[in-house]
């Protein structure tokens, strides 16, 4: 074939590819493929005309093949690197294009490219910077918008994510989509109100979206309104049967916390249970290949195994004894700094840190409520179950005593580190003057360095809160405990130091958050708590701060103090 038929040859095979006909095109290449199996050009064309025939295979030799014989072609760098991504191989991907920039390739299709590859691999500020450039080469670039938008909202940007989603739907406010993840970053900044309405919006324009409804089911949860959050993920659940297992064990859990939010314990219960498979316990699961416990008598031993931290520990440590009456022997295993005070409380249960022993059945702590049926009259009125070593207790007592000059002793706690959840229910000491003005002895129950804290409401409210260098409250739970019960009362945002409190029977007010960090337990409405007699819940709306909640809690606390 001599150069001049192969070059009209192959302007016929690119002519017939570009019209759309690539059986055609092939058909014209392949003398010329036959005649010059190493010329660039020619594998260039063969593999854009097999990828377009579906052969990703065939069009990755061939472009390797180009690559080998011209390693500077740029834009079959970008060819094969547009394969790869449909291939899902997007680290390879992300080389194509970084071979082609290096050649001096600098157009919108190859930092769009680049965008969604990073965007797959999760490398969210390189995608933002890529879609960054596209947007400055092409200001109207509504793809890039979006895609950059989807890679705000995963790195955590969301005002910036609002910003460019409400540009994209002045373009086109018919975009269910665009709705959609407004709505989840504006929940993800608590702005519950208009999440709920960016969602309501597109639930409109796209009714029977599983995705979206389960968001309107958290935004609405978030809310206080469970019984239209549980008609949301009720939805949900039945478009997504069959759907992937995790994403439709995280709806009936979800459903769950708003039942058991609403003291629907049966239901709850239920929904508590797909925890595993929805992905949503800190800690592993304990299999030591044991038969489950359905809630029989078991010839044996019964051994309860800890989950989650040590604050949900004592609140399902309640329903211990009652796996005791069900069975003979049980073994409650535990946190090893909750053990001590484990001990003393329940003498007729046996509380190891780790039972090394094959057990007879076994069950997670959590669980103990969905396998027994427990329900709200189970939980003997929130009376209080542990019991402080009194000696020790007395002790402390003394030395607060003596300290407080016949103040009340008044324990505060005002952060928590709870994963995912700790920074919305942290309240800085910056907020608690309305409590810390008052003249009370106050006692730092805060874990941690506290120290700075400390000295700033000291110089902004003039209060001295005694911090017990004697006692750690993370370390030494059983001289935790005994601290608590030394106190007049307990003031605390939600963690661990409410759970001991509740557990002791010591007067104790919790301000949990309004909404993002509100855990079940604290309920949706109303000033009590089943689980806890003498927790007292200050609520606050979505419209006030935490200064507000504080201040409603001094006032409370103050006249406690005032009638004893």
């Amino acid at each position: 074939m001599s150069p001049t038929e192969m070059q009209q040859q192959m302007r016929e095979a690119l002519a017939l590819f570009q019209c759309g006909d690539a059986a055609a095109a092939e058909a014209a290449l392949k003398p010329v493929l036959s005649a010059a199996p190493r010329d660039p050009n020619v594998r260039h064309l063969a593999g854009l005309i097999r990828r377009a025939q579906g052969d990703a295979d065939a069009a990755l030799v061939d472009f390797d093949a180009a690559l080998a014989a011209a390693p500077s072609a740029a834009r079959v760098h970008v060819n094969r690197a547009a394969l790869l991504a449909e291939l899902g191989r997007h680290e390879e991907t992300l080389a194509g294009l970084d071979a082609a920039a290096r050649l001096g390739v600098d157009d919108i299709a190859l930092w769009r490219a680049r965008g969604v590859a990073l965007s797959h691999l999760e490398r969210h500020v390189d995608a933002i910077a890529a879609f960054d450039r596209v947007l400055a080469l092409d200001p109207n670039a509504a793809d890039a918008r979006a895609n950059r938008a989807r890679a705000l909202l995963a790195e955590g940007c969301y005002e910036e994510a609002i910003a460019d989603y409400d540009a994209l739907l002045c373009l086109d406010p018919g975009d269910a989509g665009l709705w959609d993840n407004r709505g989840v970053a504006l929940f993800k900044l608590d702005r519950l109100d208009e999440a709920e309405t960016s969602l309501a919006r597109a639930l409109q324009l796209r009714p029977d979206h599983a995705s979206t409804l389960s968001n309107a089911g958290l935004a609405l949860f978030g809310l206080g309104r469970p019984d239209e959050a549980i008609a949301a993920f009720d939805r949900a659940i039945a478009l997504n049967e069959g759907a992937d297992s995790r994403a439709l064990a995280t709806l009936h859990y979800n459903r769950g916390m708003a039942q058991l939010a609403r003291g629907a314990f049966d239901a709850g219960w239920q929904g508590l249970e797909q925890r595993w498979v929805a992905g949503m316990v800190n800690s592993p699961r304990v299999d030591k290949g044991e038969p489950e416990w359905r809630g029989e008598p078991v010839e044996g031993v019964l051994r309860v195994w800890p989950e989650q931290g040590v604050g949900d520990q004592i609140l399902f440590a309640r329903l211990a004894p009652l796996a005791r009456e069900r069975t003979g022997r049980v073994v409650l295993e535990c946190d090893a700094r909750l053990a001590p005070l484990f001990m003393r409380s329940f003498p007729e249960i046996e509380v190891v840190a780790e039972y090394a022993q094959p057990a007879a059945a076994q069950c997670a702590l959590g669980s103990l409520g969905a396998v027994m049926g427990v329900e709200r009259e189970d939980l003997a009125g929130g009376a209080a179950f542990l019991r402080a070593d009194p000696r020790d207790a007395g002790e402390i007592r003394t030395r607060y005593a003596a300290l407080a000059a016949g103040r009340p002793i008044v324990g505060i706690a005002w952060a928590s580190i709870s994963p995912g959840r700790g920074e919305w229910k942290t309240a800085s000491l910056s907020h608690w003057g309305p409590l810390l003005k008052q003249d009370c002895f106050f006692v730092s129950l805060q874990y941690g360095d506290t120290d700075a804290d400390i000295a700033a409401a000291r110089e902004a409210f003039g209060a001295d809160i005694h911090r017990d260098a004697a006692i750690d409250q993370f370390e030494d739970l059983d001289a935790f405990a005994a601290q608590i019960v030394a106190l007049d009362r307990v003031v605390s945002v939600s963690n661990t130091t409410v759970h001991m409190a509740g557990a002791l029977g010591v007067d104790c007010i919790v301000m949990p958050p309004p909404a993002r960090g509100r855990l079940w337990y604290w309920s949706i409405q109303g000033d009590t708590t089943p689980w806890y007699a003498s927790v007292r819940v200050m609520r606050r709306s979505l419209r006030e701060d935490w200064t507000d909640q504080v201040a409603r809690a001094a006032a409370v606390a103050a006249r406690r103090g005032a009638s004893q």
